[in-house]
């Protein structure tokens, strides 16, 4: 007889979306130290999908009075002891699916717009500006969104800063159209020095007048 386990998985979810209780999945896969999968051990998926995913409603979170809580929970097939002798990675994630399409979820998930609560002003909270090392573009919070949360108001534009890693001066990045600020709907492709390279960025409004915080340092090779 095979030793082996079965994986539950049990998220709490915090979304501005409704989730509906079919249509969700849970994904498991197991890699080395050196970061190669080794299970699932076929090629297409890449991953386990586990069904079904039994969701239940929870009573609302006071930091988010205006979102949805959820409790989703999963478990695995049979997976063998083999896999888990030699310190190998579990990687859990999932996928929900929301009045918004389908959102994957894993630790600090971020679902489409949506950081804290709707009703916050745009500068009394961080939204997400997407950097794309791969392609040298920066876009803002709202590029291509499929839709929106009720109540949300967009921050006007973003101002986003650069420095290399291991220094102490920021620089703002001048975008077209909105300068020195990128319109939280533009995305541009930037020129910026080689190397390894921190971002922040804050939201931005022209009336009333005012500035965000500055999001959490992301470090990037340019």
């Amino acid at each position: 007889m095979q030793n082996g386990y079965k994986i539950t998985a049990v998220w709490k979810v915090i979304s501005p979306f409704t989730v509906n209780s079919t249509g969700n999945s849970g994904r498991f896969r197991i890699k080395n130290l050196s970061g190669a999968r080794i299970y699932p051990t076929t090629t297409t998926p890449s991953y386990v999908n586990v069904t079904p995913v039994t969701v239940t409603s929870l009573p609302t979170d006071p930091a988010y009075p205006t979102s949805y809580v959820y409790e989703l929970e999963y478990t695995s097939g049979f997976i063998p002891q083999t896999y888990f002798d030699n310190g190998y990675i579990l990687e859990n994630l999932g996928v929900i699916n929301t009045e918004c399409g389908y959102k994957a979820i894993e630790p600090q998930s971020i679902f489409g717009l949506f950081i804290g609560d709707v009703e916050i002003l745009p500068c009394d909270r961080v939204d997400k500006v997407y950097i794309n090392p791969g392609i040298q573009a920066i876009a803002g919070s709202d590029v291509g969104a499929a839709c929106y949360v009720s109540g949300y108001t967009h921050a006007n534009r973003h101002e986003v800063q650069y420095r290399p890693a291991g220094t102490s001066t920021w620089t703002t990045i001048t975008f077209p159209i909105a300068v020195p600020y990128i319109n939280y709907f533009d995305a541009w492709m930037v020129s910026l020095p080689s190397g390894n390279l921190e971002f922040r960025y804050r939201n931005q409004m022209a009336s009333p007048a005012c500035n965000g915080p500055w999001s959490d340092i992301e470090t990037y090779s340019w």
